[in-house]
């Protein structure tokens, strides 16, 4: 097990200090100047293949979960059909 080392509890000390001074309206201002400098933000290109990717897997996961499901329907139906009078 790691310890944390002095200059990182010194860092961590001084984070919490910097953001109690500065209020509610320093954290909104922080916080915009994080999300629109700092963030390295997915390109739009790649962005959109993700999205066509996970859409794409979704149906084919759902296609081949409503074949299992349609196999088992008639395998059951016959069962019950033919064994089970």
């Amino acid at each position: 097990m790691s310890t944390i080392s002095e200059e990182v509890k010194e860092k961590v000390k001084e984070v919490e200090v910097n953001t109690s001074s500065k209020g509610v309206l320093g954290f909104i201002n922080d916080s915009y100047h994080e999300v629109t400098k700092e963030v390295t933000w997915t390109k739009t290109n790649e962005l959109y293949s993700s999205t066509t990717l996970v859409l794409v897997a979704s149906l084919i996961f759902a296609l081949v979960i409503g074949g299992i499901d349609f196999l088992f329907k008639g395998g059951l139906d016959i069962f019950y059909k033919y064994i089970v009078k």
